[in-house]
């Protein structure tokens, strides 16, 4: 093991990678590699970098602290890469929040970026933070904030509802997928979102709403006749079709096959299974067949 660690001090990437590839499958012996590994980071060559990342991710919450402390490196390149590890430990990487959710305010961008892909299931301790940052100048950077909110987002209803009038069409579409899927408490903004006619992306949510929630959910409850009426007056293909898909549902043939034909001009599989008297789970396993 010793002697391991001292090949990583070998200038030659090819056999640094071979190195850390050999400490990685050690196992528990590799926490004792952390402090090299930590070295490795730092290495001019991106593929040591890599390697160093996956060990580390790993190795698991005993390279955390050691992680933590790259965090404040000089080295920009380095960081990332702790960034990286830490966001691949998950949910071991618990110590790691607090840290991340200061790099929230990084000036550069790609620190940002990095900082919400890590945090991951844990972005729910991060969620003022992340909620300032729908207002940054970068779309890109705006739209994965909203991706990583995901449910945890009811806390953000109101910059969620601000963010479907985003100027970027990425950001309306994230938007509106998260909102679908937070699920019954977001469906009264939506429902008023649509009914002010302020953008097309609000029946967007509202389809969302209805394969993310109600569906999985099997919860006919949780979509009322006032929803339907909203949804079918949606121009969009996509949109009729899940309005087929919930009078099928219903039992209502007629009206599953007239919007059937006004989306898709057929009955669809799924439809024909619906109308079957299928439930949700006997659908599903049908469409996963070929």
């Amino acid at each position: 093991m010793p002697d391991l660690i001292l090949l990583l001090k070998d200038e030659r990437p090819n056999e640094i990678n071979s190195v850390i590839e050999a400490l990685g499958g050690i196992g528990k012996i590799g926490e004792k590699a952390v402090p090299a590994l930590i070295l490795a980071l730092k290495n001019q060559d991106k593929s040591v970098k890599s390697s160093a990342v996956k060990v580390l991710g790993n190795i698991g919450e005993k390279a955390v602290p050691a992680l933590i402390l790259v965090l404040n490196s000089q080295d920009q390149r380095a960081r990332l890469f702790a960034i990286e590890a830490l966001g691949k430990i998950g949910e071991k990487a618990e110590k790691a929040v607090s840290d991340l959710i200061l790099l929230l305010k990084d000036e550069d961008e790609s620190v940002r970026r990095s900082v919400i892909e890590a945090l991951g299931e844990k972005a729910e301790k991060a969620v003022p933070d992340l909620i300032l940052l729908l207002k940054d100048k970068d779309s890109y950077l705006r739209s994965s904030v909203i991706k990583a909110l995901g449910e945890k987002a009811r806390k953000a209803l109101p910059a969620l509802i601000l963010a479907l009038k985003d100027q970027s069409w990425e950001v309306r579409r994230s938007a509106a997928w998260v909102l679908g899927k937070i699920g019954e408490k977001a469906l009264p903004s939506i429902r008023s979102f649509i009914q002010n006619k302020e953008d097309k992306l609000g029946l967007e949510a509202l389809n969302s709403y209805f394969w993310d929630y109600v569906y999985i959910k099997e919860s006919k409850k949780a979509f009322s006749q006032i929803d339907i009426e909203l949804l079918s007056q949606s121009t969009d293909k996509n949109h009729l079709d899940t309005v087929a898909a919930i009078y099928a549902w219903q039992g209502n043939r007629k009206k599953a096959n007239d919007y059937a034909v006004k989306a898709l001009e057929k009955t669809t599989k799924r439809l024909k299974l619906l109308l079957e008297g299928k439930s949700l789970k006997q659908v599903e396993e049908e469409m996963r067949k070929k």
